[in-house]
């Protein structure tokens, strides 16, 4: 898959790379989408998606306990941690399952390896089994995600790469949908 040119490479699988790939390729772009991990970023593997699955069985199960306050009974309530986190394990496994699908469909290149801006149209790809690849591309976008301290990830300057700092993720695909109109 490497090695091709796309209208849109991304560099970032989380929440801002998925939905701007979804978004792209809905408006007819090639687009390949660049994570050094699984596609939903921090969000859905360790963050968001485990948290709120977490959440939900500590939530039932205090409802199980209170429900005598409604004029419900429920005898020998308890819970089993390994179950517990099966669910959530579970829970992320079907979100990116989901995602990979909607990927599929859409005609979204995912690539798994870390991502490095060699031009204004280039990126490298370091591969996990050790290999390179390199896209070609009209345009890029930065999803990083979330850093702390001095990992800002707005230190992009090239002309058509768009960084951590971008308001606007809609700018380059109506700029592209403007000179692609039929």
């Amino acid at each position: 898959m490497m090695g091709k040119q796309y209208d849109l490479v991304i560099i970032g699988a989380g929440p801002g790379g998925y939905v701007a790939a979804k978004k792209a390729a809905k408006l007819g772009m090639s687009v390949v989408i660049i994570d050094k991990g699984e596609v939903g970023g921090t969000c859905i593997n360790r963050g968001c998606i485990p948290t709120k699955a977490l959440i939900h069985t500590a939530t039932l199960y205090r409802d199980m306990v209170e429900c005598g306050k409604f004029g419900l009974f429920a005898e020998k309530v308890g819970f089993d941690l390994r179950k517990i986190y099966e669910y959530k394990d579970l829970s992320i496994v079907k979100m990116q399952d989901e995602l990979k699908r909607e990927f599929s469909e859409l005609g979204i290149t995912s690539v798994r390896g870390t991502a490095t801006v060699q031009s204004d149209k280039r990126v490298r790809v370091a591969l996990p089994d050790g290999g390179t690849g390199y896209s070609d591309c009209d345009r890029g976008k930065g999803a990083y995600g979330g850093y702390s301290g001095n990992g800002s990830p707005g230190s992009h300057d090239q002309r058509g790469i768009a960084d951590g700092k971008e308001k606007q993720v809609s700018k380059p695909f109506d700029s592209w949908r403007r000179r692609n109109r039929n």
